[in-house]
C-alpha cells in the first residue's frame, strides 16, 4: 500500500496557485507515468541490455486505440501519457511477443479559483509487480522475461 501512495505522489503533477496568483494562467500539464521495464530474475533493465528494442513496444487503451509515450534511450525508461483531465483507463503494454502487462487508473480533475490541477488518483499494475524508489520519479516495473 506505501508503494501505491509513493507513486501517486511521485506522479502528482500539479503547479500550486492560490488567490495572489491574479492573471497568471495556472493549470497542470497532462499526468504522466515514468518507468523501466526490468527482469525480475537478472535485475537488469530489458532495454538497456539488448533483450527489447523500442520498436518491438505497444501500448494501447482498453478501445484498443494506441497510447502517446516516449522511449527516453538516454535513461532507457518509458513516458506514457496518461491524460489531462478526469478519467479512468487501462493500458495495456507489450513487449515482443513474451511480456504484456496492465496499467489501470484513474485521474480527477480539480479546481481552486482559476486554477485546475489534474492528479493520479488511483493505480494498479496487473501481470507484473513495480518498486517505486524514494529518490526516484521512474517506477521498476519487475516483468518475467521469456527465454532470459
Amino acid at each position: 500500500m506505501k508503494k501505491v501512495f509513493t507513486l501517486l505522489f511521485i506522479c502528482i503533477m500539479f503547479t500550486g496557485c492560490d488567490d495572489t496568483d491574479e492573471g497568471i494562467l495556472c493549470a497542470t500539464g497532462p499526468v504522466g507515468l515514468t518507468f523501466e521495464v526490468v527482469d525480475k530474475e537478472t535485475g537488469k533493465n530489458l532495454f538497456a541490455n539488448g533483450s527489447y528494442e523500442e520498436n518491438q513496444l505497444t501500448i494501447v487503451d482498453k478501445k484498443g486505440e494506441a497510447v502517446e509515450f516516449s522511449f527516453l534511450a538516454e535513461r532507457e525508461v518509458l513516458n506514457v501519457l496518461l491524460g489531462w483531465g478526469s478519467k479512468s483507463d487501462t493500458y495495456t503494454v507489450t513487449i515482443g511477443e513474451e511480456i504484456t502487462f496492465t496499467i489501470a487508473f484513474t485521474l480527477q480533475e480539480s479546481s481552486s479559483g482559476d486554477c485546475t490541477s489534474t492528479s493520479l488518483t488511483a493505480l494498479e499494475i496487473e501481470g507484473a509487480t513495480f518498486e517505486i524508489s524514494e529518490n526516484s520519479e521512474v517506477a521498476t516495473i519487475l516483468v518475467s522475461a521469456g527465454g532470459s
